[in-house]
């Protein structure tokens, strides 16, 4: 399995917290199919849908996704980049029901409004840091390693680097 898109690394609290944010979307997305007219509050008025198409279909994407992130473990970090994005997708209705004072979900103020914006990086980061999509993308990069990496990596150079006629920095 490659190291850099299975989630056979992460610590029993990302597993825990992965698995809580995949019961959520499970139960956030079921409810898009109980409780219509609290979601339709928050589809964006510019959208060019049926409203509650949009409702249904985001819906069944949540239950979707939550269901894969539990069920397929190798594919978590794949997983939360989309997770991670679809959260960034969604983020303009929760502005539209924040401008267009739209009450859903006990958030019948502009102050719960505004709050409930700064929840969704807040979602991001845990999608993020449960599925290790955001470790693996570093690691990717070679921005961060683990002891036992860095002495490859420059046992490695050095040997690239031999009879190069280059000086090697330690």
């Amino acid at each position: 399995m490659n190291s850099l898109t299975d989630t056979s690394s992460l610590t029993s609290k990302q597993k825990i917290f992965k698995n809580l944010l995949g019961a959520f979307l499970v139960i956030i997305g079921a409810s898009h199919f109980i409780v219509q007219k609290e979601f339709i509050n928050q589809v964006p008025m510019w959208l060019p849908m049926d409203y509650e198409l949009v409702v249904l279909i985001s819906g069944a994407i949540e239950i979707i996704l939550g269901v894969l992130l539990i069920a397929v473990p190798r594919k978590g970090v794949t997983l939360g980049w989309i997770i991670a994005t679809y959260f960034v997708m969604i983020f303009p209705g929760n502005v539209s029901q924040y401008v267009n004072q739209k009450d859903a979900f006990g958030l019948n103020t502009d102050t719960l409004r505004l709050y409930r914006l700064f929840l969704q990086p807040i979602l991001i980061a845990w999608t993020l840091w449960a599925t290790n999509a955001w470790g693996n993308l570093i690691h990717k990069q070679g921005g961060w390693h683990n002891d036992s990496d860095s002495s490859k990596s420059k046992n490695s150079r050095n040997k690239s680097h031999k009879g190069s006629g280059h000086a090697q920095a330690s």
